[in-house]
C-alpha cells in the first residue's frame, strides 16, 4: 500500500518539473525527489493546469473581456505557470522540422540549447493563432457556416476583423459541419 506520504511527494515533484511553483521540498523529504516515479502524477498536474487556465478564461469572460482578450490572457497565465516549457519545446521542434535535412540532422538541432530562426518565429505566432485562430466566432457562438461559403464575416468581438473568415475546411469542434450542424 502506497503510503499518503508518498503520494503528497510524487505530486510534489511532478509540481517541480513541470511549473514554476514552488514546492518546499525540504519539508517533505530529505531524498532528492525521484522525478522518474512520480510521472503517474504528470496528468494530474496537467489537471490542475488546466483548472487554472479555465479559471483565468472564466474570469475574463465574466468581465465582459472579448473571447480574443480573455484567450490571450489564458495563454499568457499558463505561460507564466510553466515557465513556457511547451513552447520551449514547440520552439526545439520548429527549429529542428524547419532547418533539418535529415532525421539525424533535425534531431540534433532539436537537442541544441540554442534557437533559431523557426523557433523564434512559431512561439511568437501562438499567442496570435490563440486569439484569432480559424472559425473561432462561429465555435464561440454556436454558429456552423457552409463549408462552401467563403466570404468574410466581420465579427463584433474580434480586434482584426479581417482575420475571422470562415474555416476552409468542413470541420469544426471535431465535427463535420455538413452531417452535423
Amino acid at each position: 500500500m502506497i503510503s499518503a506520504a508518498t503520494i503528497i511527494r510524487d505530486i510534489a515533484a511532478a509540481m517541480m518539473v513541470l511549473t514554476r511553483i514552488p514546492v518546499p521540498w525540504d519539508r517533505l523529504s530529505d531524498h532528492p525527489p525521484n522525478i522518474t516515479k512520480s510521472l503517474w502524477a504528470y496528468p494530474l498536474v496537467g489537471f490542475l493546469l488546466s483548472a487554472v487556465g479555465a479559471a483565468v478564461y472564466g474570469l475574463a469572460s465574466l468581465l465582459l473581456l472579448p473571447p480574443s482578450i480573455a484567450a490571450l490572457l489564458t495563454l499568457i497565465s499558463l505561460i507564466l505557470i510553466t515557465g513556457a516549457l511547451h513552447e520551449d519545446g514547440l520552439a526545439d521542434m520548429a527549429d529542428g522540422f524547419g532547418g533539418g535535412r535529415d532525421k539525424e540532422y533535425k534531431l540534433k538541432i532539436m537537442r541544441d540549447s540554442r534557437i533559431g530562426t523557426y523557433g523564434g518565429a512559431c512561439p511568437l505566432a501562438l499567442p496570435w493563432a490563440a486569439a484569432f485562430g480559424p472559425c473561432r466566432h462561429d465555435v464561440e457562438r454556436g454558429r456552423y457556416r457552409p463549408a462552401d461559403q467563403r466570404q468574410p464575416q466581420p465579427s463584433d468581438d474580434c480586434i482584426i476583423p479581417q482575420i475571422s473568415a470562415p474555416c476552409p475546411t468542413g470541420w469544426v469542434g471535431g465535427r463535420n459541419r455538413k452531417t452535423h450542424p
